[in-house]
């Protein structure tokens, strides 16, 4: 499988892992949203892909001024300035494996590149030449 990434100038999700990266204690869709100044719906299906893949996780809930409670998710595989890139899973550049992004739970599968074959195309497990690692 070749992956195949689009280069484009101030990206939502680069903005995106960019504030969720920065905010340590903790953030809320609403939050990142303002910060980012980018759409809802764009902000809020590029979380939903960090969750699946692992990235975010549910850290409690925060009452706001007007009394809602909002979730409160957290950054817990910080791996580097570069923006995960969704492309039916989840390839993150900054170390260099695919991590399916449509897995109901929060922790993924990670698929390295095989380092044995001149391809620069991740490869599964069982067909030959990739490694499979679960993430803990």
């Amino acid at each position: 499988m070749t992956v195949i990434l689009r280069e484009a100038k101030n990206d939502v999700r680069d903005k995106v892992w960019k504030v969720t990266r920065g905010l340590v204690g903790g953030f809320s869709y609403d939050e990142v949203t303002m910060l980012t100044e980018a759409p809802y719906p764009s902000v809020s299906k590029y979380l939903i892909q960090l969750y699946h893949a692992g990235y975010i996780r549910p850290a409690g809930k925060r009452e706001e001024a007007d009394g809602r409670k909002k979730v409160v998710w957290r950054l817990v595989r910080n791996t580097g300035p570069k923006a995960p890139v969704p492309c039916r899973c989840l390839y993150d550049p900054n170390i260099d494996i695919l991590a399916p992004s449509l897995n109901p739970s929060p922790q993924g599968r990670e698929i390295r590149k095989n380092s044995r074959t001149s391809s620069n195309s991740p490869s599964i497990e069982g067909r030959g030449t990739g490694r499979v690692k679960d993430v803990d």
